[in-house]
C-alpha cells in the first residue's frame, strides 16, 4: 500500500481504494490522465488504456503504476502485454519483464506489438511518447524465419538494432538445430534484415562456413534475390559453376530468372525462365535455354563450336476469362544434339521427338457452329526430320434439323420421320511443310510448303424399327481443293553432266512435275446402320454368395457402298508407257499432297458389309459390409450376423469383334478378324488383350494371298498378331489427409499444388508400386511365314516410407530384347526437421550413371544454405 495512504483516515482509505480499483481493474481510461498535473502523460493526445489480473498499485511519490498477473498496456495501436508492468507516467515509459514461476520457469514473457512489428522478450523498457525503446533477450518471427537478439534498440523510425543476433528457419526456439550468427543487425521495416559477417551454428557450434553480409528482405509480395550457383566437376568438362544467376520479381504475376553454366573447359550454358500469371485471366511459362560447346579441335579448319539452343512454351487461358473462347499452347523445340551436348543425366536424355501444340476455339453462343485454329509441331531427333501445321482452320456445324420447324396436327405424340433427319458440316484449310532441321528457313523449307481445303458434309436419319432396332442411313460427301498437281513421263534414257566434266548415263527415270491451278476432288458413299441391346441375366440361388450374373450385348450390322474412283470417266487418275517393259502405270497425280488431306480416292469401288459385336459381363455377388444401413443378403437375417450388401463387379468389361467382307473386292474381300478383351481383377490389375485372325494364307514372303486357311491347314482364322497390357496400381492406406494450410505459400503456389498433386511426393502414403507390362506377338516376317517374334517391355516404379522421416523412390524398366536394364533412378530423402537431406542416384546405363548428394534447409529464404556433392557421369571410381 503507497504511504500516503496509510496516514488517511480509514474511511478515506476505503474511498480511495474504491475508486483507483474501479477505474484501473475493469480497464479504464488513465485516472491521473484526468487530473493533467504537468507531467508528460498529459502531452499524450490519447489516454492510456491498462489492466491487471492481480493487482495494480499507483505510487504518488514516483508516479509510477505497478501492474501485476497478465498486466496490459495499451496506446493507440502499441500494446504490451506481461506478468510484471511498470508505468511511469511521469515520463511516458514503461517497463516490462517475465515472471519467474514456482518451477524455475519464466512465465507471462513480454508481448510487445505496434504496427507490423510483433516480438517478445525477457524484459523491456518503452518510451510511448518517442516510440523507442530497449528489448533484452528480443525474439520475433520474420518471413518464415525467427530473429533473436540478446539486446535490441528501437528507434524512433521503427527501425530494430540487434546486438548478438541469430538467424533461423528452425521451429526449435530455445535451441536451433541451426541458425546464422552475427553480431549486429538491423531490421528495416517493409525492408529486410540488414547483418554484418555472418557465421554458421549447427547445433549451436560454429562452424568454418560465413558471408560477410547478410540480406534477408520483406518486402511485399515476390521479392528479387541472387541464386547460388552449384559448383562441381565433370569428366569432360571440368570445373564448373551451375545454376548461379539471378531471380527478377518484377511484379506479383511475373517473373524473370536468369542463370549460367560455366565449364572450365569453355563449355558454357544460358537459361532464362519466364513465369507469368494473372488471375482468372492466363498462366504461362516460357523457357529459353542456350548451350556452348568448344571445337574439340580448333587446329582443325572444319573443326567448329557447336551452338544448341532449347525452347518450351506453356500457355493456359483461363476458362473465366472468356467462357466461350479458349487458348492453350504447348511449344517444345531443340536442336537436335542439345541434350547429349548440355550434359543431361535425367529423362530428358531420352527424348526421341519433340511435339508442339497451339489451340484456339470459339464457340458461338445460340448458334449450332464453333470454329477453331491449330498449329502443330514434330521433330525427331534421331534424323533430323521436321514437320509443321501453320495453321490449320477448322470450321463445323453441328448436327441439326431444318425440317424440325414443320408443324404437324396428326399424330400428335410422335415424331414424323423426317423431322428426324439431320445435316452436318466442315470446312477444315491447312497449310503444312515436311523438312530437315539444317533446311529451316531456307527457300528449299519455303517452296516446299503445301496447301489444301477439305469439305465434308453429310445427311442421316435415325429410325426405330420394331420397336428394338435402330436403323440409320447416312449420306456423306467429301470435296479437297488443291492449288496443284502433277504428272508423270518416262525416259529409258537420260545423260547427267557431273561435276567432273563427264557425262553420266541413268537408264528407266520416271521424272515428276508439279503443275499450279485449282484442282477439285470429290467423293461420296452411303451407309446403312441398324444395332440394338440384349440383356440375359442367368439368376442363382438366394443362399449362394454369387446371386446373378449379366450379359450385355450390343450387335451392329452396317452397310457401305463407296463407287470405283478410278475408273477413267472420273478422272482422278493418270498414266504413262514404259517403254522398257511395255507396261501402263496408273499413278495418282494428287500423290505430292497426301501429307495435307490424302490424295485420289481410292481405287475399285465399295460395297462393305460390316458385324461388331461388343459384350460386357458383370455379376451380382452378397459381399460383407461394414455399413449397418446395408441390406442383409443373406438366406435369413439372424442376430449377430454380420452386415452384407448386394454389390456388383465386373468380369468382362469389353468383349468386342469386329470383321467386314467387301464383295466388290477382287480378291481379299473378308477382312481378318479382331477380338478385344478388358478386364480388371480386384482393384489393382487391368488386363487388355487384342488379338488378330486373318481368314487367308501367306506365301513364302509372308504376303496375304487370296486362298483361304481353311483350304491348307483345315483352319478357319490364322493367329497374326496378340497383344497383351498388363497394369498394376498398388499403394498403401494412406493416413488421415490434412487440407492444406491457407498459410502455406502464396495463393499461386497453393494453385499450382492443388492442380499438379502427382508432381508432388506425398509422405502420407506409405508405399506405391506401379508395373506396366506389354507383349507383343507377331507370326511371320518377310521370307520367312513361320518366323514367330515377341516384343516385351516391362517399366516400373515405385516409393516406401521407411519411416515418417524417410522415403525412397525408384523408377526402372526392363528391355527384354537387348536383356538390359532401361533408365533407372534411385532417389532417397531424410526429413531433418528444419533441414533437407537427399541422395539422388542414376544407376543404370553405366555411361550415364551419376549420383548427388544434398544438405539444405527446408526455407525458401535460406535456399541458399545448402551442402551439395556431385558426381557426373563417367567418374564413379571413387564413389
Amino acid at each position: 500500500m503507497p504511504i500516503f495512504l496509510l496516514r488517511m483516515p480509514r474511511n478515506i482509505q476505503f474511498i480511495v481504494l474504491l475508486c483507483y480499483f474501479s477505474a484501473t481493474l475493469t480497464g479504464g481510461a488513465d485516472l491521473l490522465a484526468q487530473g493533467n498535473e504537468g507531467g508528460s502523460s498529459a502531452a499524450l493526445e490519447n489516454p492510456v488504456q491498462y489492466k491487471a489480473r492481480d493487482s495494480a498499485v499507483y505510487n504518488f511519490e514516483d508516479k509510477k503504476l505497478y501492474l501485476y498477473g497478465d498486466a496490459e498496456v495499451t496506446h493507440d495501436d502499441m500494446s504490451l502485454v506481461a506478468g510484471y508492468i511498470v508505468y511511469d507516467r511521469e515520463n511516458a515509459e514503461v517497463y516490462a519483464e517475465a515472471v519467474l514461476d514456482s518451477a524455475g520457469e519464466w512465465i507471462e514473457v513480454p508481448h510487445f506489438t505496434t504496427g507490423d512489428q510483433d516480438f517478445e522478450a525477457k524484459k523491456m523498457v518503452y518510451q510511448i511518447e518517442r516510440e523507442r525503446g530497449i528489448i533484452y533477450e528480443a525474439y520475433t518471427e520474420h518471413e518464415g524465419a525467427t530473429l533473436s537478439s540478446k539486446v535490441a534498440i528501437r528507434d524512433s523510425t521503427t527501425n530494430i538494432y540487434g546486438l548478438s543476433t541469430r538467424y533461423t528457419t528452425c521451429t526449435n526456439r530455445d535451441h536451433p538445430h541451426f541458425h546464422l550468427q552475427a553480431n549486429r543487425s538491423v531490421v528495416v521495416p517493409e525492408r529486410g534484415v540488414y547483418t554484418g559477417p555472418v557465421l554458421l551454428h549447427v547445433s549451436e557450434v560454429p562452424t568454418p562456413l560465413g558471408l560477410p553480409f547478410a540480406l534477408f528482405p520483406n518486402t511485399k509480395g515476390r521479392r528479387s534475390g541472387v541464386i547460388f550457383p552449384e559448383p562441381g566437376e565433370a569428366p569432360n568438362a571440368g570445373f564448373f559453376l551451375k545454376g548461379g544467376g539471378y531471380f527478377w520479381a518484377i511484379n506479383d504475376g511475373f517473373t524473370l530468372t536468369t542463370t549460367a553454366d560455366l565449364y572450365s573447359r569453355g563449355l558454357f550454358g544460358l537459361n532464362t525462365d519466364v513465369q507469368y500469371k494473372k488471375r482468372y485471366k492466363r498462366n504461362g511459362r516460357l523457357q529459353w535455354s542456350y548451350f556452348l560447346t568448344p571445337s574439340p579441335d580448333p587446329d582443325q579448319a572444319d573443326s567448329k563450336p557447336s551452338h544448341d539452343i532449347r525452347l518450351t512454351w506453356s500457355h493456359q487461358m483461363d476458362p473465366k476469362a472468356r467462357p466461350n473462347s479458349s487458348f492453350s499452347a504447348n511449344v517444345s523445340g531443340s536442336t537436335r544434339s542439345y541434350n547429349n551436348n548440355s550434359l543431361q543425366t535425367t529423362n530428358q536424355l531420352l527424348e526421341v521427338a519433340l511435339t508442339s501444340r497451339l489451340s484456339y476455339s470459339r464457340k458461338f453462343i445460340g448458334k449450332p457452329y464453333n470454329l477453331s485454329i491449330q498449329a502443330r509441331h514434330d521433330q525427331n531427333l534421331q534424323t533430323g526430320r521436321i514437320s509443321f501445321t501453320l495453321p490449320e482452320v477448322t470450321f463445323a456445324v453441328s448436327r441439326f434439323t431444318p425440317l424440325n420447324i414443320i408443324s404437324t396436327k396428326k399424330n400428335l405424340g410422335k415424331t414424323p420421320w423426317y423431322k428426324r433427319l439431320g445435316f452436318t458440316y466442315s470446312l477444315r484449310g491447312k497449310a503444312s511443310v515436311t523438312s530437315f532441321d539444317s533446311l529451316l528457313f531456307t527457300p528449299q523449307f519455303t517452296e516446299s510448303i503445301q496447301y489444301g481445303i477439305r469439305h465434308n458434309a453429310s445427311a442421316d436419319i435415325n429410325l426405330p424399327v420394331f420397336k428394338h432396332i435402330n436403323i440409320s442411313p447416312r449420306f456423306s460427301y467429301q470435296e479437297k481443293w488443291y492449288p496443284q498437281t502433277s504428272t508423270r513421263r518416262f525416259q529409258d534414257t537420260v545423260f547427267v553432266d557431273i561435276p567432273s566434266g563427264e557425262v553420266d548415263t541413268l537408264f528407266d527415270q520416271v521424272f515428276v512435275d508439279t503443275l499450279a491451278g485449282f484442282q477439285a476432288i470429290r467423293s461420296f458413299d452411303f451407309s446403312l446402320t441398324a444395332n440394338t441391346v440384349l440383356t440375359g441375366i442367368f439368376n442363382f440361388s438366394q443362399s449362394k454368395r454369387l446371386r446373378a450374373i449379366r450379359h450385355v450385348m450390343k450387335p451392329s450390322v452396317s452397310y457401305t457402298y463407296r463407287p470405283d474412283f478410278g475408273q477413267e470417266k472420273w478422272g482422278y487418275y493418270g498414266e504413262y508407257l514404259n517403254t522398257t517393259t511395255g507396261n501402263t502405270v496408273v499413278y495418282d497425280p494428287y500423290s505430292i499432297l497426301s501429307s495435307i488431306y490424302g490424295a485420289a480416292p481410292g481405287r475399285g469401288g465399295s460395297n462393305l458389309f460390316r458385324i461388331a459385336i461388343n459384350n460386357t459381363f458383370d455379376m451380382k455377388v452378397c459381399k460383407p459390409s461394414k455399413d449397418s444401413t446395408a441390406t442383409y443378403c443373406g438366406p435369413s437375417p439372424r442376430v449377430n450376423m454380420p452386415y452384407k450388401n448386394l454389390v456388383n463387379l465386373p468380369l468382362l468389361e469389353q468383349l468386342n469383334l469386329d470383321w467386314s467382307y467387301n464383295f466388290t473386292a477382287d480378291s481379299l474381300r473378308s477382312s481378318p478378324l479382331t477380338v478385344n478383351i478388358q478386364t480388371k481383377v480386384g482393384q489393382y490389375i487391368r488386363i487388355q488383350f487384342r488379338n488378330t485372325f486373318d481368314p487367308y494364307g501367306v506365301d513364302s514372303n509372308n504376303r496375304r494371298i487370296n486362298t483361304l486357311y481353311w483350304e491348307t491347314s483345315k483352319r478357319f482364322f490364322r493367329l497374326t498378331n496378340s497383344q497383351l497390357s498388363l497394369n498394376l496400381d498398388l499403394k498403401g492406406k494412406p493416413r488421415q489427409k490434412k487440407n492444406l494450410p491457407k498459410s502455406a505459400g502464396s495463393m499461386s503456389e497453393r494453385e499450382y499444388y492443388l492442380a499438379n498433386m502427382d508432381a508432388f511426393y506425398d509422405f502420407d502414403i506409405p508405399w506405391t508400386l506401379s508395373a506396366r507390362y506389354n507383349l507383343n506377338r507377331q507370326t511371320g516376317i518377310s521370307y520367312n511365314p513361320d518366323t514367330i517374334l515377341f516384343t516385351q517391355s516391362l517399366s516400373m516404379n515405385g516409393s516406401v516410407n521407411i519411416t515418417p522421416k524417410w522415403k525412397i523412390v525408384a523408377t526402372t524398366g526392363y528391355d527384354f530384347r537387348n536383356r538390359d536394364l532401361t533408365l533407372t533412378n534411385v532417389r532417397v530423402m531424410r526429413d531433418l526437421h528444419c533441414w533437407s537431406l537427399s541422395f539422388n542416384w542414376t544407376a543404370y546405363p553405366i555411361s550415364r550413371q551419376t549420383y548427388s548428394i544434398e544438405l539444405r534447409v527446408l526455407s525458401d529464404v535460406l535456399q541458399f544454405l545448402k551442402l551439395s556433392r556431385q558426381k557426373p557421369p563417367g567418374s564413379f571410381d571413387d564413389f
